[in-house]
């Protein structure tokens, strides 16, 4: 809250502080370089068409879901890569296979 205060350059009247409602012992934070096909993750604007790389990260989470208890937070760098990549991974059944062990749920680009 301090850094936040210093960065904006305001002091803040009331602050209200509370620990996270998920213990930290409940979270493991990875950050996965490629797949279990062995293809890098490069997802740069040039290889947005990369099918294979969509396939193995779409197969690499379905096996991480299988072996992980409750849920899995995954972060896309713009809506139009998670739209894109979704419905390449409903076209190909990807998604199919991954609501095996998963309820699937994604953030609306609009809040209606």
């Amino acid at each position: 809250m301090e850094s936040f205060q210093s960065e904006l350059g305001i002091k803040f009247e009331y602050k209200l502080e509370n620990s996270h409602v998920i213990d930290p012992k409940q979270v493991f934070l990875s950050i996965l370089s490629k797949g279990k096909d062995n293809i890098p993750f490069n997802f740069s604007y040039q290889n947005r068409d990369n099918q294979m790389m969509w396939r193995d990260l779409g197969n690499s989470v379905i096996r991480i879901a299988e072996k992980t208890p409750g849920g899995i937070l995954m972060f896309f760098p713009s809506y139009r890569v998670l739209e894109s990549t979704y419905q390449y991974w409903l076209d190909s059944n990807i998604m199919y296979n991954m609501e095996k062990s998963k309820v699937v749920l994604r953030e609306p680009k609009d809040a209606s």
